[in-house]
């Protein structure tokens, strides 16, 4: 059995001789080089792609043992990811339908070449034509330069086949009709979920992204019984995490590390985000912020993989926006917000961690996880103006203190102390947030 630890994907298809297909997969990889070291090949296949002139994959990887049965053996697929679900997916033929796992998944065979997305989006992928070639790749900087990106949308495939590219669904979430739950139900299943999620992605020895609230306590609590567990926290000084998360892992009987971020280091920190991201948005730089600063520790401690707690306010109705909203108007509401969690917040965090070499891993997100929330009736995520109630009561059945569990949430951008400083920053220099970001994704990025 092949170890993989797969960290990106890309692959170019040259329609004309003008193309140098080599070239351009070499100098994807050389944009694409913080996600790891890059396998450059050619399948040994030709697929049914009319005017193909030639076609490279590109696999990174961190770990990959006997990398020479796969030279030899001329495998024609290309992973970012973890497919769980079937067993040796890679080594046989399967039904993508039946894939259970976060990826981004390219494959050829005589007939074309087919990308597959993973139905939440927890993997990015990106592609864009023109006459001349076909490119895709985790990130849209890697392709810019070719053609004009475009994201493949979750659970979709993307097909290359006789000179027609097609876009179509092969697993996308489908909203279910709430089912009729006890809480008792609804805690016990939730109880089995988490815990079988997080031992999944698990490793010997890993790092939490932690706040101190509901999300990451509950996944930390839940890790800690496989793993080795280090708590990371990362705030400007007396900011309100860095107070209140050394409380609450006091509380879990874990070890934490403080990471301090100078009022002094944000600009450059700002720099690295917008040109991580690929985005100036200025909610997705000032939560991406801290995450960096956190996965820059991570990476520097020696740790390869980090949990997060993304996911859990989508699923389990955790913004306050909801407490407005009729039960029939919330449950529109949250599947639209579910539905489009990967291209708010997945591909921002995902381009973060790789931009450090950390592999992000998030055990909300598990299918079954998913699938259980999506049934929840609206009354077992809001009860009483309380949010992601049947969650708090789930995280105090698996250990985590009601202190904790029930804690108030504030944004990470607030409760880092990070918003209050980069806008002074940006207000030294005469602008509003988003010329600040804007100018230096054009003159940096």
């Amino acid at each position: 059995m092949l170890k993989l630890v797969l960290t990106g994907i890309a692959g170019v298809i040259s329609l004309s001789e003008k193309i140098d297909a080599e070239k351009i997969a070499m100098e994807i990889s050389r944009k694409l080089k913080h996600r790891g070291k890059p396998f450059i090949f050619k399948p040994k296949v030709k697929p049914n792609i009319k005017q193909a002139k030639d076609i490279f994959f590109i696999q990174f990887y961190t770990e990959l043992e006997d990398l020479e049965t796969i030279r030899k053996e001329g495998y024609c697929f290309v992973l970012d990811g973890k497919i769980f679900y079937p067993r040796d997916t890679l080594l046989r033929e399967s039904q993508p339908e039946l894939f259970r796992g976060y990826f981004a998944y390219a494959t050829i065979d005589n007939k074309c070449m087919r990308v597959y997305r993973d139905r939440i989006g927890i993997k990015p992928l990106f592609y864009g034509f023109t006459k001349d070639l076909v490119v895709f790749a985790s990130e849209r900087k890697a392709i810019r330069k070719y053609a004009s990106p475009r994201r493949l949308p979750p659970g979709h495939v993307l097909i290359v086949e006789d000179r027609d590219i097609k876009i179509k669904p092969f697993r996308v979430l489908v909203k279910p009709r709430p089912e009729v739950l006890s809480e008792e139900e609804a805690i016990e299943i939730l109880s089995r979920l988490i815990p079988k999620s997080t031992a999944m992605l698990t490793e010997d020895s890993v790092a939490v992204m932690f706040s101190g609230g509901l999300d990451s306590s509950t996944i930390a609590k839940a890790a800690s019984q496989f793993s080795d567990v280090h708590l990371i926290t990362v705030g400007l000084p007396d900011s309100r995490d860095i107070i209140w998360s050394k409380r609450a892992a006091r509380l879990l009987g874990l070890p934490i590390h403080v990471i301090i971020i100078r009022p002094e280091d944000l600009e450059n920190y700002v720099e690295k985000t917008i040109c991580a991201i690929d985005d100036w948005d200025p909610l997705k730089v000032m939560i991406g912020l801290p995450l960096y600063v956190a996965c820059e520790k991570i990476h520097e401690m020696g740790f390869k993989v980090a949990f997060t707690g993304q996911g859990a306010d989508e699923l389990f109705g955790g913004y306050a926006k909801y407490l407005e909203m009729a039960p029939q108007e919330f449950l529109r509401q949250n599947f639209v917000d579910i539905v489009t969690l990967a291209e708010k917040n997945l591909e921002r965090d995902e381009h973060i961690a790789a931009a450090n070499g950390v592999d992000l891993r998030l055990p909300y997100l598990s299918d079954e996880i998913i699938d259980f929330a999506l049934r929840l009736p609206p009354e077992l995520k809001i009860r009483n103006g309380v949010r992601k109630y049947v969650l708090r009561k789930t995280a105090i059945r698996l250990g985590v203190p009601s202190e904790v569990a029930f804690a108030p949430k504030k944004a990470v951008q607030y409760s880092t102390g990070v918003a209050k400083f980069v806008k002074k920053i940006a207000k030294k220099k005469s602008q509003s947030l988003s010329a600040y970001f804007r100018n230096i994704y054009e003159n940096l990025c």
